[in-house]
């Protein structure tokens, strides 16, 4: 793990036009691979001639800090040096440094507000863009695909930068995706410690009201041995009350990520080339869920459900410190929007 700092200082009369730009260029910096959260702080310096202010930005590995600086000196990736002085001139002044973690100190059993580790960001392994919904269309079937603008973000037929491991390197793999919401939990010699979605912690003791059907499907899977004595694990929780239920469940159950890349996984991912095409008409017509399947020969059916698409493994790049996950939902084809015309888009995946 790494932080990269930014310190900047604001002439007071930019300070709020640069308080508002600020955040659009803190996105396009999330955007680039490895970089996972970012933290707004500012400086209590009430005195000071200048508005005084830190972004710290957690990026998973030194290689990914290294590629995107590399990547900022040619300018293909958003760097706050020139864009703001482009924007406001000697009115900001910017530094910046690097720090590499070394250890972390916590203590397991402090209070209910503890946080557990960041989800990392999972980028898709090709480029996506915005393109335009014809507005009548989205009217109509907006809301059937989740679109709360006229706009519709999908892949295009080119390949991510920083991750052609994954078309690339024969150690990556793919495993399904479930479909349900991403939990962590913390356990220290048998006691479940913390329950944390992506935005609070969960008390498991509130059983009136509240997300109870989180730790309903924590404790299923305590009764099937997912959860480890000791450790964080994260994972997704699935069952009646998300995302439909698609797998038909009758009560919510946690799966761990980590027997998602051994029991969920893609088999026959090598048997194919990886290329746009090929994974395009696999995700639209053969990417059924494997968790399903296990469960439909117990349900005594023939059936088959869609898997929401794959998370690409590399566990070799892990070691080394490298990216080594990222996602592809079938959501994010243009195939996936039948019935509504999506504006500067053709079927290969080509902008027009």
């Amino acid at each position: 793990m790494m932080i990269y700092e930014i310190n900047i200082k604001a002439d007071r009369q930019v300070a709020g036009k640069f308080a508002k730009w600020l955040p659009e260029h803190v996105k396009k910096v999330l955007a680039c691979p490895g970089f996972i959260t970012a933290h707004w702080f500012k400086t209590d310096e009430p005195e000071a001639t200048r508005v005084p202010w830190t972004v710290q930005y957690e990026v998973e590995s030194e290689t990914a800090l290294e590629n995107y600086l590399k990547e900022a000196s040619t300018q293909s990736s958003p760097r706050i040096f020139e864009e703001a002085k482009k924007e406001f001139g000697d009115q900001i002044a910017i530094s910046s440094r690097a720090l590499k973690k070394i250890s972390e100190f916590s203590s397991v059993f402090s209070d209910e507000s503890r946080q557990l580790s960041d989800y990392p960001k999972l980028h898709c392994p090709f480029i996506r863009q915005n393109f335009k919904v014809k507005y009548e269309d989205w009217k109509k079937m907006g809301s059937k695909f989740e679109l709360k603008t006229p706009e519709a973000y999908l892949v295009i037929n080119q390949v991510n930068p920083g991750y052609e491991w994954v078309f690339e390197d024969s150690d990556t793999f793919a495993c399904e995706k479930l479909d349900g919401t991403n939990v962590k939990i913390l356990t220290k010699s048998g006691r479940l410690i913390v329950i944390q979605n992506r935005l609070n912690i969960i008390d498991p003791l509130q059983v009136m009201k509240g997300n109870t059907y989180i730790t309903e499907a924590i404790f299923q899977s305590i009764g099937k041995d997912y959860v480890k004595e000791t450790g964080e694990q994260a994972g997704e929780v699935i069952g009646p009350k998300l995302q439909g239920n698609p797998y038909k469940l009758d009560v919510h159950l946690w799966y761990p990520f980590e027997k998602a890349i051994t029991d969920l996984r893609y088999r026959s991912f090598d048997e194919h080339d990886r290329n746009f095409d090929n994974w395009s008409s696999w995700f639209k017509d053969h990417l059924f869920s494997r968790f399903f399947s296990k469960r439909a020969a117990r349900l005594g059916t023939d059936e088959k459900v869609f898997a929401e698409g794959v998370v690409f493994y590399n566990l070799k790049r892990k070691s080394e410190s490298k990216t080594w996950m990222a996602k592809l939902r079938r959501d994010m084809f243009l195939w996936f929007y039948d019935g509504i015309e999506i504006i500067g888009y053709d079927k290969a995946g080509v902008i027009k």
